[in-house]
């Protein structure tokens, strides 16, 4: 059963790749680039996210 921790090290991998990718869609489609690609991304997944949050066990 996974925990769900991750290491410090994951976290900032994470981050910075988040980062990485904010500058791209920035540079590829301005100021709003960023929020254009992961709106769609977040909202073709919503069900599946939602699945899972039923899944794990609230805090």
């Amino acid at each position: 059963m996974c925990s769900g921790a991750i290491t410090v090290e994951e976290l900032l991998l994470c981050l910075k790749r988040i980062k990485k990718s904010i500058t791209f869609w920035t540079q590829q489609l301005g100021r709003k680039g960023y929020m254009q690609f992961v709106v769609p991304q977040l909202a073709s997944n919503a069900y599946l996210l939602q699945e899972a949050g039923k899944l794990m066990p609230h805090q």
